[in-house]
């Protein structure tokens, strides 16, 4: 629990007493990789933090579609499912064996009426996912692939090799024949 501590003091500062509370609302998970730790359409009753390994959101309506990917420290869930309690618009799949936090939503936002602290941490996952969610959007307009990827090699390099490449493909809204092409063209230019 020291981990999920040391984290949420990145965003907050909560006195022992109040993180004692928060924490009975956690539990922590050991996920093997390729698990769907949600599926696209249920109900979720989470929001997680990632102690290690990656995860990715994706959709399947008609293909496969990745939407983003999660890594070490980083809160995720549906968003939708947090704010309204609708079902849950994405799939999320464990592409490596991970280690999770499991925050209960329900529990979680209980605290919000009594303890200030947690409302504004609650305030603050929601805003850093928003700010993520808007990233993504403006990176997918208007770029033309081999940006895109450039890109995504500046600011995900580390997932190279840790996340299969159709998936960074699907990422970039390209095929995985476009991006293996764009990968010869800069590695051999």
């Amino acid at each position: 629990m020291e981990h999920f501590k040391n984290i949420i003091s990145k965003y907050i500062q909560l006195s022992p007493e109040v993180f004692e509370i928060v924490s009975t609302t956690v539990s922590f998970e050991i996920l093997s990789r390729n698990t769907l730790i949600l599926e696209q359409g249920k109900p979720n009753k989470h929001i997680y933090l990632l102690k290690k390994g990656v995860v990715r959101a994706f959709t399947v309506e008609n293909n496969d579609i990745t939407k983003n990917f999660w890594v070490e420290d980083e809160f995720f869930g549906d968003i939708m499912t947090y704010i309204t309690g609708d079902k849950s618009g994405f799939s999320y799949e464990a592409i490596e064996d991970v280690e999770l936090y499991k925050i209960d939503i329900h529990e979680f936002r209980l605290l919000f009426k009594s303890h200030h602290e947690v409302c504004n941490l609650g305030r603050m996952l929601v805003e850093e996912y928003i700010v993520k969610t808007q990233h993504n959007a403006v990176f997918h307009t208007n770029v033309c692939p081999i940006t895109k990827y450039k890109i995504f090699l500046e600011q995900h390099k580390f997932l190279i090799n840790r996340v299969k490449l159709k998936h960074i493909a699907s990422y970039l809204q390209i095929s995985a024949e476009t991006l293996s092409r764009i990968r010869k063209k800069l590695y051999f230019d």
